[in-house]
């Protein structure tokens, strides 16, 4: 199988079958706000830049998760005030703003809830 050079590997696996691909917005708490695009599959979360130089890469299994909570609502006002706020066990606050129209947030908010807390969604798990 051949890889394009845009499209990331993570441990020698493809994330061309991840589950969700989307643009969003990193508020990186050294580099300020990054855009780039989401990859979510069953077991991380992987970002990749899409403007910054060097290229800034953010992967997260997501069995360090600790806790998702959406941030802003349909009525926000300012920049970047509507998205995730993703809490880790290794101490890391991941927040992400997203565009407010086509429901963007409940899907990744949906599918990060599903496969970061499998046992609360009946799935099998090997954690």
């Amino acid at each position: 199988m051949a890889y394009s050079s845009s499209t990331p590997r993570c441990n020698s696996n493809s994330l061309e079958k991840a589950s969700i691909k989307k643009e969003v917005i990193y508020m990186c708490p050294f580099n300020g706000p990054i855009k780039g695009r989401v990859y979510i599959t069953n077991y991380r979360i992987y970002l990749r830049s899409v403007e910054s130089d060097p290229t800034v890469v953010l992967d997260v299994p997501l069995g360090v998760i600790t806790r998702i909570e959406k941030m802003g609502g349909a009525s926000s006002r300012g920049e970047n005030s509507y998205g995730l706020d993703i809490t880790c066990k290794d101490m890391r606050n991941l927040r992400f703003a997203l565009k407010q129209e086509g429901h963007s947030r409940r899907d990744i908010f949906e599918l990060l809830t599903k496969y970061a807390f499998p046992h609360s969604h009946n799935l099998v798990s090997s954690f």
